[in-house]
């Protein structure tokens, strides 16, 4: 049996009686569906927010995910027609549509269930459900053009893992798909060697470096019935990244994005469909980096749309007409905010971000026309929310580092209707402590988990855990049960912080890691060694340090560059020098090697390779198409030539990250290695 799944489908699982009553799910506005225990099993409640009222209930939305999962069952979808690529085929409501050989990717139905799209070998394809026949709609596709699927470096760093390659998308009214076009052969390429096998063989994929040239891209739009393909005007002349599209509801315009190769400056162009008129509605431009916009809400009269910008330093919303006339600000606010709720009756809109403390979470309410935001959660932690359809009312879930999950009802004024469960403390052995610490004008926030069976008149080890990449967070004020696990159990005293470029400062913070990776990360968790240090309980001596990718960078640069604060660590496919991992996310934060070559000589691990004094493990998987195994190469060559110890483990055949057997070798080596290396066998 695969591991990994019956790890999946017991957590899924509860065993024995329901412990306490759970909301499930809004039906409407005016009511929730509520499940109590009773005995061994559980009773069904419909229930009014404003009034309580309580009438019995039964039926399929008194099952939660782990339920319909178990039942084999999948939660309930609007779609009349399934869609499933199995052994390579496309398989509509069941019936093989496909079967030539090749493989069909990234199937998706039509919004009115006449067409479903999908690629395959370079090509876009429809199949037409109503008279079962397919079409090809691209004819250049090959092993270095494709239409409707990503190029590499799109996938990974721009249009992100969750497209699974798909660049492509469908009109509201099903009758075009817009696509991007993406030409590869003048991306140099790189070979991974792969073991397997009696001669072994090679993998070459087309990957730019920092300065490399990047793959051709350009935008069409086609129409699903005639077949015919318009290409959008674009400067060809132009190094820039095309991507991120959004049809506008009527489907007579098309809204994509153009982001210059400095990546500071962000257009966003309005396509018209029948006139082919491009139109320019915003530009976004900063001085360090502009980040594309994936995320584009229309208001429901579809002549306005909901914008984010960090022109004010963070990224706040804003609402603009169709022609890019800036209507109003949704609220500004010294934070981030995402848009959770959009309630076009009421025209108003719910947003979420952190409030004063930057380690919270809140819920706050503002008007389409931007009246401010007007918080509506107010205790402290971290809040989510299931939302009514109109959003008058929430079903909100608290916690924080100190109080696991409690639930209530409130309406949008914030005024408490009823409770779900109850707030309890932590009844965790290992204790949780937030601390702050002040870092050139940075209160830097973070939390210790202090061992079981703590003692202050005692001396632990600690260990950093980290990602440590620009705008990622770490640090949050929700609860987790860290008690049994690896480090509390053996005596060691996690550390987690966020520095000053994790977003927690907005773009001030974010803008002093550009064209300086490596340096302020380090800097700041050096302060908070520092700070540790001075506790009586912490042993100076063993100082530990681990992540993954950028979380393995970290910590091979600290125990290089950062080596006089550092002692241990455990570094996980990491990069180690900018010039070897891929342009688009390098150059954002760096520029290219040519224009940056201090930066870029700072920031890798080889140039401090001679401070390493410490224990450290590396670790990488051999087939790793992202951050490719050459980092942790070139790094061990360099400690080879300066007569560094070190410890190395490589995984043959291992991409960037992986489960099954190798995955517990990797927990059993890297926890054998803090025991030893810290003497706690």
């Amino acid at each position: 049996m695969n591991y990994r799944f019956l790890l999946f489908v017991l957590s899924l699982c509860s065993f024995g009686p329901l412990s306490a009553q759970q909301f499930m799910q809004w039906t409407d506005d005016d009511h929730y569906i509520l499940r109590t225990p009773q005995g061994d099993s559980v009773v069904g409640w419909k229930v009014n927010p404003q009034t309580g009222k309580r009438t019995p209930y039964s039926g399929d939305l008194l099952l939660s995910k782990a339920d319909l999962f178990m039942r084999g069952r999948r939660p309930s979808s609007a779609s009349t027609h399934r869609v499933a690529v199995r052994d390579n085929d496309l398989f509509v409501n069941n019936k093989r549509v496909t079967n030539d050989g090749a493989e069909e990717q990234n199937p998706l139905l039509s919004p009115d269930e006449r067409w479903v799209a999908y690629t395959k070998n370079g090509n876009l394809f429809v199949y037409d459900v109503q008279y079962g026949r397919n079409a090809r709609l691209t004819h250049d596709g090959s092993e270095q053009i494709y239409n409707g699927y990503a190029s590499w470096v799109y996938f990974e760093e721009i249009l992100g893992r969750r497209s699974r390659y798909r660049a492509y998308y469908w009109s509201p009214d099903s009758k075009y798909i817009a696509f991007l076009h993406f030409d590869d052969r003048p991306v140099p390429s790189f070979t991974i060697a792969r073991s397997e096998g009696i001669n072994g063989h090679t993998e070459v994929a087309h990957y730019p470096k920092p300065g490399d040239p990047n793959p051709r891209v350009k935008l069409g739009i086609v129409n699903v019935e005639s077949q015919t393909i318009k290409w959008v005007a674009e400067d060809k002349d132009k190094d820039q990244y095309t991507a991120w599209c959004f049809w506008t509801p009527d489907s007579k315009s098309l809204l994509f994005q153009e982001l210059n190769r400095d990546q500071d400056t962000l257009d966003l162009i309005r396509y018209d469909v029948a006139s082919a008129k491009c139109t320019p509605l915003i530009r976004e431009v900063q001085p360090a980096w502009v980040d594309f916009v994936e995320e584009v809400h229309f208001l429901e009269e579809g002549t306005s749309f909901l914008w984010p910008s960090r022109r004010n330093g963070w990224e706040n919303w804003y609402r603009y007409d169709l022609n890019g006339k800036l209507l109003n600000s949704l609220g500004k606010a010294d934070f981030d905010y995402t848009i959770e709720h959009i309630g076009d009756a009421n025209q108003e809109i719910i947003v979420a971000g952190s409030g004063k403390q930057s380690t919270d979470r809140h819920l706050f309410l503002t008007a389409f026309d931007g009246d401010g935001l007007r918080p509506i959660t107010e205790t402290s932690g971290w809040n989510t929310a299931e939302i009514s359809s109109s959003g008058n009312f929430l079903h909100v879930s608290n916690s924080s580092l100190k109080h696991p999950s409690y639930s209530y009802v409130i309406n949008k004024s914030g005024d408490l209707l009823q409770t779900i469960t109850a707030k309890e403390d932590a009844a965790a052995s290992a204790s949780v402590e937030p601390f702050s610490i002040s870092v050139d004008g940075y209160e830097l926030p973070g939390y210790l988990v202090l061992p079981e069976g703590f003692r202050d008149d005692r001396t632990y080890p600690v260990i950093f855990s980290v990602y440590g990449g620009p705008a990622s967070v770490s640090v949050r004020n929700r609860y987790r049960d860290y008690s049994g696990d690896f480090m509390s159990s053996n005596g060691i005293i996690r550390v987690v912080v966020d520095h000053r470029g994790s977003g927690k400062f907005g773009k001030k913070g974010l803008d002093e890691m550009h064209r300086n990776l490596g340096t302020h990360e380090i800097d700041d968790l050096v302060e908070v060694v520092k700070w540790l240090t001075q506790k009586p309980y912490v042993d100076g001596d063993r100082i530990g340090i681990t992540g993954g990718s950028y979380g393995g960078y970290v910590t091979a640069m600290a125990l290089t560059y950062g080596a006089d604060y550092f002692t241990h660590g455990v570094s996980l496919f990491p990069v180690t020098d900018w010039q070897l991992y891929d342009n688009v996310y390098t150059e954002r934060y760096m520029d290219t090697p040519q224009s940056n070559p201090v930066g870029y000589a700072q920031g890798s691990a080889m140039t401090h390779a001679d401070k390493l004094k410490g224990k450290l493990l590396l670790v990488h998987g051999m087939a790793d198409d992202n951050v490719h195994a050459q980092n942790t190469m070139q790094l061990i060559a360099e400690f080879q030539k300066l007569g560094k110890p070190f410890e190395l483990m490589v995984y043959p055949g291992k991409r960037h990250g992986w489960g099954g057997p190798e995955r517990s070798h990797l927990t059993q080596l890297t926890e054998g290695f803090w025991l030893r290396t810290f003497g706690l066998e």
